[in-house]
């Protein structure tokens, strides 16, 4: 059953005498494929981040190379130094002319008067990202939802004991008929956002278009699909990224009943 004598004897020995780990090998293709990926885990779980971010997260990748304990701190502040020198922006305030005395500087040259570790970074494709998302923003010939449409999901809301305020009213009714590509709605906890996406969602569903929900997680797609009726695949999905409810209706410029 197990292939016979060569087999098992195979097998023993394996058990017995395991083939040596191949070690890593710490050189600069290592360390130039390190870094990157490095950045590619801040990019993924922040828009800016600190010496401190990268640092852990170039310690967590050292250990996982298991390179000789005398190596990992150089090893460490290499890779820090490749991913803000080489491959992140920083995001500096501009210097104010004034030049303090070397009393009043650190050893590294940084003046006393600023934070140790405090400089903000980021990276040239979260910068590409954000100007995308201004540009979208600026634009107001996207899908639009009629007027009685938004009229009759807030009746159906208000039948259904769940009225809304005119706050949240508002809200569902500039992001049904703006026609803006981008929109945001900024609250508090507990103000009533997903209430109004809920209704958002009635009204852009019963005028013929579709409401798609992204979340983090799976954890937060389930609640947020579970409130709002979203249809809500989570960020891992094939294809999916970041946070946020996309209606897809018909263009501004058709009103037209369907």
């Amino acid at each position: 059953m197990l292939g016979g004598r060569a087999a098992v004897a195979a097998i023993v020995q394996t058990a017995l005498a395991p083939a040596p780990e191949t070690a890593t090998i710490a050189d600069a293709r290592w360390v130039a494929q390190t870094a990157d990926h490095v950045l590619a885990v801040m990019e993924e779980s922040r828009s800016t981040w600190q010496m401190w971010h990268v640092r852990a997260e170039a310690q967590r990748q050292v250990r996982m190379a298991d390179v000789p304990a005398e190596r990992a701190g150089v090893l460490v502040d290499l890779l820090v130094d490749e991913v803000l020198d080489r491959r992140s922006v920083a995001l500096a305030a501009p210097r104010d002319g004034i030049e303090e005395p070397d009393v009043l500087r650190r050893t590294d040259g940084s003046s006393v008067y600023t934070v140790a570790g405090a400089d903000l970074y980021t990276s040239h494709r979260i910068l590409d990202a954000e100007r995308r998302l201004v540009i979208a923003a600026g634009r107001r010939d996207g899908s639009v939802v009629d007027e009685s449409a938004v009229d009759l999901a807030l009746l159906e809301m208000a039948a259904n004991k769940t009225a809304l305020d005119p706050g949240q009213a508002s809200l569902v009714r500039q992001m049904c008929t703006s026609g803006a590509r981008l929109q945001l709605a900024i609250a508090p906890a507990g103000a009533g956002k997903t209430t109004a996406m809920r209704a958002l969602t009635l009204a852009w569903t019963q005028d013929g278009g579709q409401v798609l929900g992204l979340a983090p997680s799976a954890a937060a797609a389930a609640v947020l699909g579970e409130q709002t009726g979203i249809r809500t695949p989570s960020r891992s999905s094939p294809g999916l990224c970041g946070t946020a409810t996309c209606p897809t209706g018909r263009p501004r410029s058709d009103r037209r009943p369907w």
